[in-house]
């Protein structure tokens, strides 16, 4: 809602230390999701899109 955080990567029944290699796995696919959208995207493009939701996690917000 506050645009911080990116995603989240859901944890395996009963939690990660119950499972830590599904764990593993979970965040394996989420860092790999995640770079293949990164490597689209050129550089300056990357760094304004950082700048931008780095100046945005300042804001005060009424609403929420």
């Amino acid at each position: 809602e506050l645009g911080i955080m990116d995603g989240m990567i859901p944890e395996p029944e009963g939690g990660a230390h119950c499972d830590p290699s599904a764990a593993m796995w979970a965040v394996d696919a989420a860092i790999w999701e995640h770079l293949q959208e990164l490597q689209k995207k050129n550089g300056r493009t990357l760094a304004n899109e950082r700048y931008q939701k780095f100046r945005q996690m300042g804001d005060a917000r009424e609403d929420v």
